[in-house]
């Protein structure tokens, strides 16, 4: 038996899961066989939120790095949140994209045995 997000599965049918999923071509986009539909939901609207949160980070940065140029200074520690913009991007969209995939991809029932 295997677990799963939506509880005990059987050999076959993670057999049968395992090779449905490499069939499809979506080998790297697992989230729909551990997360619900509403759970896969509030991932995409998570997503946004960091992109944004990445956004802001870049904002400040490059505010802050503005500033003390106008003042005369260099501040070297807004790479690092330059970096913590930029990542937080990346991972938005991608979990994003995933999620989407995953929703779009999924069935809207599921059948589990008891």
């Amino acid at each position: 038996m295997d677990l799963t997000g939506h509880g005990l599965r059987c050999r076959e049918c993670s057999a049968r899961a395992e090779l449905a999923i490499y069939k499809s071509g979506n080998a790297d986009n697992r989230m729909s066989e551990h997360l619900t539909r509403h759970e896969l939901d509030r991932v995409v609207i998570d997503s946004r939120k960091q992109i944004l949160v990445g956004v802001g980070a870049l904002i400040l940065a490059v505010a802050a790095y503005l500033f003390a140029l106008g003042v005369g200074g260099v501040m070297y520690m807004m790479g690092g949140c330059v970096a913590f913009g930029i990542g937080a991007i990346a991972r938005g969209l991608y979990r994003g994209q995933m999620a989407k995939a995953a929703i779009r991809q999924a069935p809207d029932a599921r059948l589990i045995k008891g």
